[in-house]
């Protein structure tokens, strides 16, 4: 049952990382307006009411809330890092939303981690130039080194790199190619730490920490698209970090700290070095693609973004213990190559299993398509999830085996 409320609520975009938003917060009795660049964007059509602006328009943004017949008073970000958007817009028109007091810090991976840093918190060894010969003196005895730019995301230029093992010529140019990505010109190297990772999606609320995303990242399936970096999915929730939930949500905590914030949500990308758990970088909105969306409630029976959006719009809820029923879930995607597709077949029959939550396709016969370099070149997404890891990993390969993508 709907239960009606007096609020009503921007969400920015309404594109596939949008809509499930923009259909929860509907579920919970809030009016929902998106907006978006693309005009047949999919969640214009499940928003009360659409505007074909660009979620960095300020201008624009302000101009629609201003011009609204029912009072907008609130805002909501999910899957878009325009942290200094939501800011601007939220405070010049006094409307609620998660306060984020330093939008320059969170945009920007090196004022981040230079935040992180003053306050002790650990991250891996970091150095920000514009000159690719700085990369042979950061080294300083290691073999391989992580470069991206400082304000881009979807892993846009972000590469592994073994300088030793390259030409001046060709670390240049993949130097170049990273900074192209970067709106000030400028590249972060960063030290690579060869650990495990996790993916968090954390709720601050009076201060403290729930963090009910706890996500193992898979890179071992994607080194053939190295030197960049991308990741293909993950496993929630994550055996491997489970004894270091109390490090972790400490950590998560002192950077909600270094930033002021006592009420949001936090995404966190992190690695553990044999010793200790690092951040490697953090956003303060709800993730893209199907983290948030499905991985966390088939998980841990949590509605995590309905919990945000509450949250954001100050209505009254409790967030349960972090409890998982049992249940592991796996979401993997489909990569191509150069190319034009030819064919895209799959076993209708699979769609008929209970465990089967997603099967999607990005493209279509006829488009092109090329060797992923970041997370917008994968083809498709699947969902699958079981009682224990093996089976699990049973049910990613049975959908691989059946899924047939030719590129000519």
């Amino acid at each position: 049952m709907i239960t009606k409320t007096n609020s009503h609520i921007l969400i920015l975009g309404a594109g596939s990382d949008q809509i499930q938003a923009i259909r929860v917060a509907r579920g919970i009795g809030i009016t929902v307006t998106s907006i978006d660049s693309n005009n047949n964007a999919p969640g214009a059509k499940v928003s009360n009411f659409f505007f074909n602006v660009s979620n960095r328009d300020v201008k624009a943004i302000n101009k629609v809330i201003k011009n609204s017949e029912i009072p907008i008073d609130g805002i909501f970000l999910i899957g878009s890092d325009i942290p200094e958007v939501l800011e601007q817009v939220r405070k010049k028109n006094n409307i609620k939303g998660f306060s984020i007091k330093d939008p320059k810090v969170i945009k920007d991976k090196f004022l981040m981690k230079e935040r992180f840093n003053n306050f002790s918190i650990p991250i891996p060894k970091y150095k920000l130039t514009n000159d690719f010969k700085d990369i042979y003196l950061f080294l300083n005895g290691s073999d391989k080194v992580i470069i991206k730019p400082t304000d881009s995301s979807g892993s846009r230029g972000v590469k592994l790199i073994e300088p030793r093992k390259v030409t001046d010529k060709e670390l240049f140019a993949l130097f170049e190619d990273t900074k192209k990505y970067d709106s000030n010109g400028k590249v972060l190297i960063e030290e690579f730490i060869e650990g495990p990772q996790l993916s968090t999606e954390s709720i601050i609320k009076d201060g403290k920490v729930h963090t009910f995303g706890f996500a193992d990242r898979n890179y071992s399936d994607t080194k053939f698209l190295m030197p960049n970096i991308i990741e293909n999915g993950g496993v929630q929730p994550s055996t491997f970090f489970d004894p270091m939930r109390d490090e972790i949500d400490n950590l998560i905590k002192n950077i909600a700290l270094s930033l002021d914030i006592k009420y949001g949500v936090i995404k966190g990308d992190l690695v553990f070095d044999g010793k200790q758990v690092k951040i490697i970088e953090a956003a303060f909105r709800l993730s893209g693609g199907d983290f948030s969306e499905t991985l966390i409630p088939i998980s841990t029976d949590f509605d995590f973004i309905g919990a945000s959006i509450k949250l954001a719009m100050e209505i009254p809820f409790e967030i349960p213990p972090y409890t998982t029923n049992n249940r592991f879930v796996a979401n993997r995607y489909f990569f191509g190559k150069e190319g034009t597709i030819s064919e895209i077949n799959f076993n209708k029959e699979i769609l008929k299993e209970p465990w089967l939550h997603k099967l999607e396709f990005f493209k279509e016969v006829g488009d092109q398509c090329i060797t992923a370099k970041s997370h917008v070149d994968r083809l498709g997404v699947f969902i699958v999830s079981a009682k224990n890891t093996k089976t699990l990993g049973q049910r990613i390969n049975k959908v691989y085996d059946l899924v047939t993508i030719k590129i000519n």
